[in-house]
């Protein structure tokens, strides 16, 4: 499997636009789900935040997946997760803060785009046949 280099960008907190570069990650698995990834500055540490989405879903999956993804399963993690509603197809923000360690760092997320994977295979198969539950044709 091939792998792409995920290059790490410190965002310009009043403008949100990249500022500087802060590290890169290899990524072998499931990089069609990332929207980006970009780091904030928290003082001296560095707090990671990666977009993840899901392949393209009709109308009534929109909501039907919100509803089924259980953001929960991150907590012990360390993460934090929200949902970004204003995006084509659902999309949640991970946020966890960075160590320094990039080995470290690179095998969260990694994990989280792992447990983001399976979660979503998990939801796609719970919400299978339920279109007339939200209006779906």
């Amino acid at each position: 499997m091939d792998e792409t280099v995920i290059v790490v960008m410190v965002a310009d907190e009043k403008t949100g636009l990249p500022e500087k570069e802060l590290t890169s990650f290899k990524l072998a698995e499931y990089t069609d789900l990332m929207v980006n990834v970009f780091a904030v500055s928290k003082g001296d540490d560095f707090e990671l935040h990666v977009k993840l989405t899901t392949p393209d879903v009709s109308d009534w999956q929109f909501d039907a997946v919100y509803d089924y993804y259980d953001a929960d399963i991150f907590i012990p993690e360390g993460v934090a997760v929200t949902e970004k509603d204003n995006c084509y197809n659902p999309t949640w923000e991970f946020a966890f803060m960075l160590t320094g360690d990039d080995e470290r760092d690179e095998e969260k997320l990694k994990k989280i785009i792992r447990m983001h994977k399976e979660e979503l295979d998990s939801v796609f198969e719970e919400i299978n046949g339920k279109e007339g539950e939200y209006g779906g044709r």
